[in-house]
């Protein structure tokens, strides 16, 4: 089976799922770039997310999974990046959920 673009987006968030299990954003903190690298990976999976949600496709199999995760991973980069106020509110979501 081919992979698609989807398919890819929500892969790079399961590899960064382990790299966060492994504490490897410790080590990427500090270098900026590769921190940016993953933020703007984990941004692009939550844009398709949204829009998968705005056409009222949540019910994904494992799309409230996705969501949390990308969050997640969201909050744990922008913890790095020291924007703590943008990385409580993306935890908090994640619990909400």
């Amino acid at each position: 089976m081919p992979m698609t673009l989807k398919m890819s987006k929500m892969y790079v968030c399961a590899l960064q799922e382990m790299m966060y299990v492994w504490n490897c954003f410790t080590v990427i903190a500090c270098c900026e770039s590769l921190l940016d690298s993953v933020l703007d990976h984990v941004q692009a999976a939550l844009t398709e997310l949204t829009q998968l949600e705005q056409h009222d496709q949540p019910h994904r199999r494992y799309f409230h999974d996705d969501l949390c995760l990308a969050m997640l991973i969201k909050g744990v980069c922008l913890r790095h990046k020291r924007k703590f106020d943008d990385a409580l509110q993306c935890l908090q979501f994640t619990v909400a959920q």
